[in-house]
């Protein structure tokens, strides 16, 4: 690795915060790849100009970020970014601000509707069977939460998947992992969970056919009732608990 990719810090403005812009930047920009090994902290510290104790915590806050590897005895690795990485900072930011959920919402669906007609182009008969699978799996599966929900974000993923954007993957694997901890409310209901197969039997028989416009608006119908169920399950679940939830 070229050591001078690393430029002394300047600003002593908030050292752990311009440390992580640094190195993400780095990233960005492909001089650091993942799989990478960082300098050892004191060469890294140097390279900076930097006191060790504030490079530490902003390696510390890009660890718990899941964008940082620690190999025991080995050193520090740049890691590949995923939904379940950032998971918790978005299931917080949700639970405290209504309006963050709404925001979900509305970009998951413009993500997904965009995308959904590109998938009734591009399926194939593997990912025919794969999304069969999913319907398959949560039909056997109604009495467990967890694993309906992890077939119902499987099933959504498979869709994006299948259009061959992988930008568009990631961000939908953000946004539906974030949205995950209210899930297992909306599918704590049998109507729910029923109509849910329904519409997803749908949605994948249009796709099936290459039907691009009718699976958008199979699509389209279903989000609009997921929501509608997603903010009654919060609303039912907060009169129930009261206000202390």
């Amino acid at each position: 690795m070229n050591s001078s990719i690393f430029k002394p810090i300047d600003e002593k403005r908030t050292i752990s915060e311009k440390i992580v812009d640094q190195i993400t930047k780095l990233v960005v920009t492909g001089n650091l790849k993942v799989g990478d090994k960082l300098p050892p902290e004191r060469e890294l510290a140097e390279m900076l100009g930097v006191g060790r104790s504030s490079l530490r915590e902003a390696l510390r806050s890009m660890i718990n970020m899941g964008l940082l590897a620690v190999k025991h005895s080995e050193g520090t690795y740049i890691k590949k970014a995923d939904a379940n990485s950032l998971k918790p900072y978005f299931q917080w930011n949700i639970m405290l601000e209504n309006s963050t959920l709404d925001d979900l919402i509305e970009a998951r669906e413009l993500i997904e509707l965009n995308v959904v007609t590109k998938a009734a182009e591009r399926r194939t008969s593997e990912d025919m069977r794969k999304l069969e699978e999913t319907i398959k799996n949560m039909k056997e599966n109604t009495d467990d939460r967890k694993t309906l929900v992890d077939y119902d974000i499987e099933f959504h993923r498979m869709l994006v998947e299948i259009a061959g954007n992988s930008i568009m993957l990631s961000m939908i694997e953000i946004i539906r992992s974030a949205m995950e901890v209210w899930f297992s409310y909306v599918l704590s209901y049998t109507k729910n969970v029923t109509d849910t197969i329904e519409e997803h039997t749908a949605i994948m028989n249009a796709v099936g056919t290459g039907d691009g416009e009718k699976a958008r608006m199979l699509l389209k119908d279903h989000l609009i009732k997921g929501a509608s169920r997603l903010h009654y399950a919060i609303n039912d679940v907060t009169a129930t608990a009261g206000p202390g939830i």
